[in-house]
This record gives structure tokens, sequence and C-alpha cells, in this order.
């Protein structure tokens, strides 16, 4: 039997409680990134001796190369990325606890993913079940048979979804991580330096050279 067709006076119902979110990049002026780029290569180098102060021996900062690259590399440690916790101890056969450290690739995927423009959009509570992926992720290269391998990467598939982890996953949650261009048109037009079409703002106050000439016939 044919579906019954609703009747046009009647609305379709609206989901009022919308996830639709424009991600901005970690390079955006917002961040410390705008404020390093407008610092002077002295300020730069005076702001990389204080954070080195702080800093172990092989964590320093470098002092040397271009401003954009001290300016990354200063709001780079600033980014407050959570400590892994411990990895959950496995046992053996005779049911002897042992201790495992976190695989070198998932040590750093969780740096990715902390440093992704996804991050913002986390909540606290959501840590719980970045540690979840993260074990996860870890199994599937901790996998000793191709079966625990496709078992591991099948469950890490629904459980990144929540967490806007793939692109189908950021487009159901309405997800728009804002491209390179978009996020620098946006920083010129703040600082005027563009008009809003993109093409160069014109100058305002300039003198025409040819003003007060005449015509010599």
């Amino acid at each position: 039997m044919a579906a019954k067709k609703k009747h046009p006076t009647t609305r379709a119902r609206r989901n009022k409680a919308s996830t639709a979110s424009t991600l901005r990049r970690i390079t955006e002026e917002s961040t410390p990134l705008g404020v390093y780029l407008a610092m002077t290569m002295t300020q730069l180098r005076e702001a990389i001796d204080l954070r080195n102060a702080q800093r172990p021996a092989d964590q320093q900062i470098p002092k040397k190369g271009s401003k954009a690259e001290l300016a990354g590399l200063l709001a780079a440690a600033e980014r407050q990325i959570p400590a892994m916790p411990p990895h959950p101890p496995r046992y053996d056969e005779d049911g002897w606890e042992i201790e495992v450290d976190w695989h070198a690739q998932t040590e750093a995927w969780w740096n990715d993913v902390w440093t992704s423009p996804m991050a913002a959009e986390w909540d606290d509570s959501d840590l719980h079940n970045v540690i979840v992926v993260a074990l996860l992720y870890d199994d599937i290269w901790r996998a000793e048979t191709a079966k625990q391998r496709k078992d591991a990467l099948a469950e890490y598939r629904l459980q990144r979804a929540d967490l806007g982890l793939s692109p189908y996953s950021r487009r159901r949650l309405e997800w728009t991580i804002e491209t390179a261009d978009e996020a620098k048109a946006k920083g010129e037009r703040r600082r005027g330096t563009t008009a809003p079409t993109g093409k160069p703002a014109a100058k305002t106050g300039t003198k025409d050279p040819r003003a007060g000439l005449s015509v010599v016939n």
C-alpha cells in the first residue's frame, strides 16, 4: 500500500538543537599566533627566552628562523594538551599483570587530535571518550592477527564519529573546518588590508600627483 502523503499544511519538524559550527584552525589570528606575529623579531626572541627558562634542556625553542616560524613555535608551546593517562595493564595467560606503554603511533595520534580544530568543540567530559578511542587506536597497532586488527578498526571507526574525527562525522555534526584561504582572508579584512570582495582596499587620503597640473599647448 502506498504511503499516505502529508497534508500540505503540515509543517516539517525542525531540529532546534542544531550542532552547526565552523571550526577555526589553530593558525587563526584569534589564537596566540596572531599576537606573536604582531611582535618584532627582538620581542619574539625575548618571549622565547622567557619560555625556554621554564622548559627542559631537550625542549628548548630555537631562536633562529623566520618571523612566521618563531611565532608558530611559540604558539605551539602554549597549546595545552592533556597528559596521556597510564596505559591500562594487560595480563598474560597465567593472569600475571603486564605493564604496557602507549604505542608511539598512539602518542602521535593523541597530540594530533588535541591540536585539531575539533578539540575546541569538546567538553571536559569528552576526555573520557578520547581515552577510549585512544585505546582502540592502540589496539590497531598492537594487533597480532589480521582479524584482531580488523575488529579494532571497526570499533575505532564507530567510536571516533562522536568526536568528529572523520570527514563524514563532521558533516553529520554540521562542523565545517575553515580553510586556510578563508582564515587568511578574514584576517586581512580585520586588518583592513583587503576589501570584502578580496581586492586590495583603496587607500584614502593620498594626494593625486596629477592634481594642479595644466595642459600645455
